[in-house]
This record gives structure tokens, sequence and C-alpha cells, in this order.
């Protein structure tokens, strides 16, 4: 009795995991592509039969581990927001100290040409 308890308590929690996992790929699906399922097919290269059973309210097809890699890389999605619920929804570049510098001096010989030009032509 103890162990069809558990296992009924298992699939619950399972079908709930499920539920929010395809919550988090409609936010995906309406908030990127407009809740068009042919162009999200079509980019991660998925069948539109597998994404409407993806989407099905009651369904209990989730994408596997292809099709989460490719919604990752499309839409740079953190994995562990879509399947866990963890962090945040987009990938954010981790740009180091010096990749900083690196622009920022760019952008400062940028401005010193430019006033460079400015007051050569003012001689």
């Amino acid at each position: 009795m103890t162990e069809m308890m558990n296992n009924l308590d298992k699939k619950h929690i399972q079908n709930e995991e499920m539920k929010e996992i395809r919550k988090r790929m409609l936010m995906i699906l309406d908030k990127i592509e407009g809740g068009h399922k042919l162009k999200f097919a079509t980019k991660i290269n998925a069948s539109t039969g597998n994404i409407d059973a993806w989407f099905k309210a009651d369904g209990t097809t989730l994408p596997g581990f292809k099709a989460l890699r490719n919604i990752a890389a499309e839409y740079r999605i953190n994995l562990n927001w879509l399947v866990l619920g963890e962090g945040t929804m987009h990938i954010e570049e981790q740009i180091h100290p010096d990749q900083e510098l690196v622009k920022e001096n760019e952008f400062l010989k940028g401005q010193i040409a430019a006033f460079e030009k400015i007051l050569s032509k003012k001689e």
C-alpha cells in the first residue's frame, strides 16, 4: 500500500514538473515567436507533430535532449530555467573585465580620432 502511494506521489510530482516545463516553453513560443508553432518548429528543427504533442495541456510528451539543445541554442535560453525553473530565461553574455576594457579603449580611440578630425578642420 505504501509503495502504491509513493508511486502516485511520484507520478503527481512528475506531472507537475512537466506542466511547469510546458508553461516555460509556452512563454518562449508566445514571447519570442508570437505563438507561431510552425516558425518555432522550423527554427529548432522539429516536426509540427512534435510541437503539437509538447503543447497539449493534458499531454505527457516533452522534448528530448536534441530539441532542448536546439531551443537553447536558437533562442539563447538558459536550460536551467527551461528544465528546472532556476535562473533567468535568457543566457546573458559573460564579458570578462579585460574584454570590457578593450571595448572601452576602442570606443575612446574612436572619440579621440573624431575630435582630432574636428580640430584639424578648425586650423
